[in-house]
């Protein structure tokens, strides 16, 4: 396939929902749920806390992902027992109740999970889960972002392949980013 045709068949693809498959995202986007997802303007990247649609040649599936950018090109970021640091701050973090829904964890199943209450730096706020406590990507070495590029995590912080695990994705160029997600539509079975 030619590069225009590419193009051509990734806006297309756009232009309709795209149906979520990943709890990687959850709680703020769930499995059956469908997410609209708009492009950057060509001058205009990402910026913290946005959720976006990416590429991972790195992944090996053409299929895209869906994550949340905390870091930019020359950030410092870290995951020290659980949390996520930037530039040597912790990112607040508030406990909340437990969150309950179905295959969140890599299980079958309908379970209660761990949830905290995010803040950013710019203001940014989502909730995230905590599967496991202590679990590989709780904690690991600073990274600093590549120019160019962005760091990616999910908010399902125990169940995402992201920008943690270098040999998976790594940090992201900007040319792999497909666009923002826009809105996010529930699915029949998604939310009780």
């Amino acid at each position: 396939m030619s590069i225009p045709a590419l193009i051509l068949s990734l806006v297309a693809s756009l232009l309709k929902p795209l149906a979520v498959e990943s709890s990687s995202m959850a709680p703020t986007i769930l499995v059956g749920d469908s997410v609209s997802i708009v492009a950057y303007a060509a001058d205009t990247i990402p910026g913290r806390g946005d959720v976006v649609a990416l590429t991972s040649l790195k992944s090996g599936t053409s299929a895209p992902f869906l994550k949340r950018v905390v870091g930019l090109p020359g950030d410092r970021i870290q995951m020290r027992d659980g949390q996520l640091w930037i530039n040597g701050q912790p990112v607040k973090q508030e406990k909340m109740q437990d969150f309950v829904g179905e295959r969140l964890c890599g299980v079958p199943g309908v379970a209660p999970v761990k949830q905290w209450h995010e803040t950013l730096p710019n203001g940014v706020s989502y909730q995230t889960l905590d599967c496991q406590a202590q679990s590989a990507l709780d904690n690991d070495n600073v990274h600093t972002v590549a120019a160019g590029a962005l760091f990616v995590i999910g908010d399902n912080r125990d169940n995402s392949v992201d920008s943690r695990m270098p040999m998976q994705m790594g940090d992201v160029p900007f040319g792999n980013i497909i666009g923002r997600v826009e809105r996010v539509i529930p699915g029949p079975a998604s939310r009780k």
